[in-house]
This record gives structure tokens, C-alpha cells and sequence, in this order.
């Protein structure tokens, strides 16, 4: 399955709510419309939570602002997402006036990715359960850049064989509940038509969600002893094959609109 991911940010001068509220609210709706037309799978809408301590978490390590929500379209294969890609903005199922104007123009991108499930303890009724408030799941959304001086290959080697295996084995200490990484389809049809749809550069590398129990257990874990030496191996890490600067990261809860696959 291919996964077309697009990210969002607030319009300046707008609030993160309405944009929020039209994603979870009209733009399903849109897209189930064509959903037959363009072959679309699956459709999930990620919009940010705020968190003191996940935003300070990517300051101090020198990260870029993360975007406001982010949206997964999920195709059978390469030649379906292709083509979803290559509609026009109006004709597509990744846009609309409305989101046009609840976005910020200079801060969209889109990009086609494979996910790669690393870890699962979390059982899809509890992922999807739609529970509201605190006791909610959350994920972590972190977009991946690769160091500038690594092949494609050699970032994605690391991050899965390495990094991966490292999070599989001490993800837990951190309250993991489930690790997926999604990474980028290396395809120049796909990348022009990426490019055609999005106003900055897509993340080079893919990527990252990780999903806790609730908000609550996800800070207790991370502030245990374990979870701050599991931390500390994860960060030291990082410096083999990402490029800090351009990497984001965001709390957010998820909302799976529909599923066919």
C-alpha cells in the first residue's frame, strides 16, 4: 500500500481550531465523494494537540516548527497514487477552496511513502476508538530528514535496521504502544507531481509516528528513569543519519474517516 501524506499549517492570522474543524469535518466528506473516482483506501486526518513538553522537546534540539495537521491518503499501489497526484489541484482529492483558504499557501507539501511497521502492541479497537479527551491515544509526528551528506539508501538503512531496531527493543521503556516509519517512494513521476501539488520541500526521508496510551502516560513514561536512558540512546543516535535542523515534531490525535483496503 502507498500512503500519500500532505501537511498543513494555519493560515497566518487564523486560528489552528478552524482549520482543525475542517478536517475532521467537511473535507472527509469531499474526499469520500471521489473516493471511487481516484481509488482512494483510506483516508486519515492527524491534527496536532498542544504540548509544552513536546514542543520544548523539539526546540531544544534545534528542529523546525511542525506543521498543524497532517493527512494520509492511502492508495493499492504506486500507479493509483500517481494518478490521484497528477489531478489538478481542483480536480484532486487533496485540496479544496475551503482548505485553500484555512491553510497556509507557503507551507503545504506532499509526498508518497510505504509504511513500515516496526512495533505494534496497540489493537486497532484501541487505536481507533474515537474516545475524547485526555484518556485518548495520542502519536507523535515527526517528519524525517535525512543528513545531507547520506544516499537515500544509507538514511533509510540506518533508520530501519538500526534506529528501528533500537525502538523496537527500548521503545517500550518510553510508553511506545506502536512505531511505524513511513518511508519516501523514490520516483521522479512522483516526486514532479509531488512538486506540482505542494508550495515547500517534502521531508527527504519519510515519516515517523509513534502512539502512547493517553497524553498522561506518555509524559509520566518519558520522565521515568527508563524512559530518559532509553531517550538518551534515541538522541545520541539521531546524529548518524537525520538532519536536525529541518526535522519537526508534534503531538497530535488521529482520526481514521474511512477504510476500504
Amino acid at each position: 500500500m502507498i500512503v500519500v501524506i500532505g501537511e498543513f499549517t494555519r493560515a497566518p492570522g487564523s486560528a489552528s481550531a478552524s482549520l482543525h474543524e475542517y478536517l475532521a469535518g467537511d473535507f472527509p466528506n469531499v474526499v469520500r465523494a471521489v473516493a471511487d473516482q481516484f481509488l482512494i483506501q483510506r483516508l486519515v486526518v492527524t491534527t496536532r494537540v498542544p504540548d509544552e513538553g513536546i514542543d520544548s522537546f523539539g526546540a531544544e534540539r534545534g528542529w523546525s516548527e511542525a506543521p498543524d495537521a497532517v493527512v494520509q491518503w492511502a492508495f493499492s499501489d504506486e500507479a493509483d497514487a500517481l494518478r490521484a497526484m497528477s489531478a489538478g489541484r481542483s480536480d484532486g482529492p487533496f485540496s479544496t477552496p475551503q482548505l485553500d483558504a484555512l491553510a497556509d499557501p507557503a507551507r503545504r507539501s506532499l509526498f508518497a511513502a510505504r509504511e513500515v511497521l516496526v512495533s505494534d502492541a496497540m489493537p486497532d479497537d484501541e487505536r481507533w476508538s474515537g474516545r475524547l479527551g485526555g484518556e485518548a491515544p495520542v502519536k507523535l509526528v515527526v517528519q524525517n530528514w535525512k543528513r545531507p551528506d547520506l544516499t537515500f539508501d544509507q538514511f533509510t538503512d540506518h533508520w530501519r535496521d538500526v534506529h528501528g531496531v533500537m525502538v523496537d527493543q527500548l521503545g517500550a521503556a518510553m510508553g511506545y504502544r506502536r512505531y511505524v516509519q513511513s518511508h519516501r517512494v523514490v520516483s521522479t513521476s512522483i516526486d514532479e507531481a509531488a512538486r506540482r501539488a505542494s508550495t515547500r520541500p517534502s521531508p527527504d526521508g519519510g515519516l515517523t509516528e509513534v502512539w502512547f496510551t493517553n497524553q498522561a502516560t506518555m509524559h509520566s513514561e518519558m520522565a521515568s528513569e527508563a524512559g530518559r536512558a532509553a531517550s538518551v540512546h534515541f538522541a545520541n543516535d539521531e546524529g548518524n543519519f537525520i538532519n536536525p535542523p529541518s526535522m519537526t515534531v508534534f503531538l497530535a490525535r488521529e482520526r481514521l474517516e474511512f477504510d476500504r483496503s
